[in-house]
């Protein structure tokens, strides 16, 4: 969800693209943040960009978040599950969060807020919006990663019930793997027992009993 994916929604994608990969490798993530925001800002007053996303909508597209590519809240990070890297991505990691700690907490949050408004604008248009870790980006542990993932969405206005469709049945559907992301006989896929209700909680996904 970057000024790279919809390069319809401002007047010049290029600037934008470039100044997020020069601020974010250069460790400036106030810039990198404030590039975001300026970013979503635009293009929510852009023509182009509300006639795209309803085209994408009307076409019945498809697109995968991420939504836990940016790590805006560090100490939400299982730093325990860091054990799962390799040395050199623990290393990276570490590089990755001691820069975004270090970004103003104010531009942090206001670039998360514009990253959910944008995917509930998404929703809206008929977009369906499916559930990626985006691992080994900025700390995301396979597993966890995904964890965080149906987290977020729920906070960016989606129900529970909806994320766990789009993250098992829409998920396979798209793949065109009919076999997995439901739970009929014959059936490829895992089933996970949780201790827990997700339809009350989504965190209730950490509960595992079974699998």
């Amino acid at each position: 969800m970057t000024p790279s994916t919809f390069a319809a929604c401002v007047a010049d994608p290029q600037s934008y693209f470039d100044r997020s990969l020069e601020t974010r490798f250069s460790g400036n993530y106030d810039g990198y943040f404030q590039n975001l925001i300026d970013w979503f800002e635009e293009a929510q007053d852009s023509p182009a960009c509300n006639a795209a996303i309803t085209a994408m909508g009307e076409a019945d597209m498809r697109l995968t978040a991420t939504l836990v590519m940016e790590v805006f809240a560090t100490d939400s990070i299982d730093r325990a599950a860091l054990q799962y890297f390799p040395a050199g991505g623990r290393e990276w990691c570490e590089t990755n969060l001691q820069g975004v700690d270090s970004a103003d907490a104010g531009l942090r949050d206001a670039a998360h807020h514009a990253l959910f408004a944008f995917t509930a604008r998404l929703r809206e248009s008929g977009v369906t919006v499916l559930a990626g870790s985006d691992t080994p980006n900025f700390c995301n542990v396979p597993g966890p990663s995904l964890h965080w993932e149906l987290e977020r969405l729920v906070a960016a206005g989606l129900s529970p019930g909806d994320v766990l469709r789009l993250a098992t049945r829409e998920a396979a559907e798209t793949a065109q793997r009919p076999a997995y992301g439901r739970i009929v006989a014959g059936a490829a896929a895992s089933v996970v027992l949780l201790n827990e209700n997700p339809l009350e909680d989504i965190g209730a996904v950490r509960a595992i009993s079974h699998v």
